[in-house]
């Protein structure tokens, strides 16, 4: 009786590990992310899915759509603000949200791609980047309309992934979507319609696919990020998630834990200061938020088709929706300006670089260096032309949709 009662209490036992180990990988699954942990950024992690914290969901589906452009640029008041919520379009908008797709004249605009390859051959000739398979990650994929396109956080690839959710879709029912219907889309970095190259695992980036890629100005781009993940809106909560894995980790190493214990988040002291984050990344907290725009899309071992620019991103996506073939399928999701009581990511840019010291300079300079030597930016945040690139637009008229 006594070996029975023990031979139960080990079955017990080891289905209870068993159970146990269940929910963890499922936990795990659940709240899969891509982090670069400090000492273990050399790994290659594979990412199924671009999540966030569910409860931040909302607020960073909003914050790609949100980014002004220089042009769009409204500065006022002090910093550091998240992102506002998008002002919803008017009756009358959505109505004719289709004509948004229709252009005055047959002229389109976009990046001069003659220009692009003569920076990109100099640029790649002058870095010594290492081939990496993270561009299978973060490479989105669409079958109908038969193209590839490289989604680097921060660049307005949360509106790109909203068009992918909605080409997923068949014809008749997102011939019917207005602009206010794909902004409604909710858990965009989370939505299984959306494929990635990981789950096409033969094939490759350079298929015969059309390629294409969109960069953003690195310190901008850096301080979207902070912004968005350490800035805190007036009523609303923190980036909870953020914080706990990399904000309050930062704090605790430079303040103290006692900071971290008594950290209040509606007081704009405690917030993570702009400063404090470059202390963090030189530290090695590296997030695929502001990493190196170079080590995720692979342009000088990727054969893109298009290469585009996030300062021209209106030009950009109507360009394309035009060329390849969706532009009466679904509205184009246009940039959004903030709220005019906040500044533009150009301004807030301008006024944190001014206050940094040269040797903060000088390292974010040389943490970005190949996206500079490559991507054809100057990290010159004075100059008039800031931020845009090197590269110019052009102008074409009757653009021809390719064939798939």
């Amino acid at each position: 009786y006594n070996e029975y009662k023990s031979y139960l209490r080990m079955k017990w036992k080891i289905f209870g590990s068993v159970i146990t180990l269940l929910v963890l990988i499922i936990c795990l699954l659940h709240y899969n992310n891509y982090y670069e942990i400090p000492g273990l950024s050399s790994i290659v992690k594979i990412e199924i899915t671009d999540k966030d914290d569910i409860r931040q969901v909302e607020a960073e589906e909003s914050s790609e759509t949100q980014e002004s452009s220089p042009a769009l640029s409204n500065p006022t008041t002090s910093i550091p603000p998240a992102v506002t919520k998008p002002t919803i379009p008017t009756a009358d908008t959505k109505n004719n949200s289709k004509a948004q797709n229709v252009a005055p004249d047959n002229t389109y605009y976009h990046s001069n791609q003659t220009q692009w390859h003569i920076q990109h051959d100099k640029g790649c000739a002058a870095t010594n980047t290492a081939a990496t398979k993270k561009y299978t990650v973060f490479t989105r994929l669409n079958e109908e309309f038969h193209f590839l396109y490289c989604g680097i956080p921060k660049v307005g690839s949360s509106n790109w992934k909203r068009v992918l959710i909605a080409l997923s879709y068949p014809t008749e029912e997102r011939r019917k979507f207005s602009y206010e219907d794909l902004n409604e889309f909710k858990n965009v970095h989370n939505s299984r319609s959306i494929k990635t190259l990981v789950h096409y695992p033969k094939l490759d980036a350079n298929s015969t696919f059309y390629r294409f890629v969109l960069f953003r100005h690195p310190y901008t781009r850096l301080v979207s990020a902070w912004r968005n993940k350490f800035g805190k809106d007036p009523g609303k909560a923190i980036n909870r998630f953020y914080y706990k894995q990399i904000g309050f980790n930062i704090i605790r190493r430079l303040r103290g834990p006692e900071a971290v214990e008594n950290f209040d988040e509606n007081n704009a002291t405690h917030l993570l200061t702009f400063q404090e984050l470059i202390s963090g990344i030189r530290m090695g907290f590296v997030d695929r938020h502001w990493r190196s725009q170079i080590s995720l899309c692979a342009p000088c071992h990727v054969d893109y088709d298009y290469v585009g620019f996030f300062e021209y991103m209106n030009e950009e996506q109507r360009y394309l929706y035009k060329y390849l073939g969706f532009s009466e399928e679904i509205p184009i999701p246009t940039k959004i300006a903030h709220h005019s009581l906040i500044k533009s990511t150009t301004d807030v840019t301008r006024e944190l670089f001014e206050e940094l010291s040269k040797a903060d300079k000088d390292y974010l300079y040389s943490f970005y260096k190949n996206d500079f030597l490559i991507l054809g930016y100057s990290p010159n945040t004075t100059s008039t032309n800031f931020p845009y690139p090197s590269v110019n637009k052009v102008a074409v008229t009757n653009v021809e949709p390719r064939k798939p």
